[in-house]
Parts: C-alpha cells; sequence; structure tokens
C-alpha cells in the first residue's frame, strides 16, 4: 500500500543581515535535518544590465549550507512576496517584506528576524 508522504516545507532566508548571520545559519541546517527545503530568497540583483554581479558572500555561504544555486532566487529589489507562492516560512530582517507576505501571502508567514529575537541555543 502506498502512503501518502508530505510535502518537504520549504523555507525561504533572505541573505543580506539574516542568514548572513550564524545564527540563522544554525537554524537553516536544523530545518534542512528535519527534511525541509531550503531556499535563499534575496534582494539583490543578478546581473546590472549586461554585466553578472558577482555575489560572492551569498554563493560562500550557500555552498557552505548545502543549498543548491538552483533554490537561490535574486528578486532584483522586487517584492519577495511576489517570489514566495508555495513556501511555508520566510525570515527577513525587513519589516516592510514581512508585513507584505503576511498580508498578501496565501501560502506563506513571515518571521521577523533581528539578532535580539533569536534564541541563544540555537
Amino acid at each position: 500500500m502506498e502512503q501518502n508522504r508530505p510535502e518537504p516545507m520549504k523555507i525561504s532566508f533572505d541573505f543580506d543581515n539574516t542568514l548572513d548571520n550564524p545564527k540563522m545559519q544554525r537554524m537553516a541546517k536544523k530545518f534542512m535535518n528535519m527534511g525541509a527545503k531550503v531556499f535563499i530568497t534575496t534582494s539583490r540583483s543578478q546581473q546590472q544590465g549586461t554585466v553578472r554581479l558577482p555575489n560572492h558572500d551569498l554563493f560562500r555561504t550557500a555552498k557552505m549550507l548545502d543549498i543548491p544555486k538552483k533554490r537561490i532566487r535574486f528578486t532584483n529589489g522586487e517584492p519577495k512576496v511576489l517570489f514566495l507562492e508555495g513556501f511555508d516560512l520566510h525570515f527577513d530582517d525587513m519589516y516592510g517584506e514581512i508585513q507584505d507576505i503576511n498580508r498578501y501571502s496565501r501560502t506563506c508567514q513571515g518571521v521577523l528576524f533581528t539578532p535580539h529575537n533569536i534564541r541563544k541555543r540555537l
């Protein structure tokens, strides 16, 4: 008999001032160890005109956390809520992004990250 397995959670992290923080990196790893699919959704641009931007710090962190490049989403400054349909959670340090996600997304819950609102033992 075939069992219906639930879809893994889809969890997104902003990069700047969020996933570049070691506490959030540990949280991302914990979610991954529980079977969640972890993505990076950043307001950054991948290129400017015809010039590809390096984003070395972002790609280095993604590699360290075993987040595949196909799970890195560049919004080019567009509101992140437009990129998060079908996601369960998104962590971000920008209050406006969290407000938009919680107001307009049908599936995703936005979670505001500040270094002071994360548990110290992560």
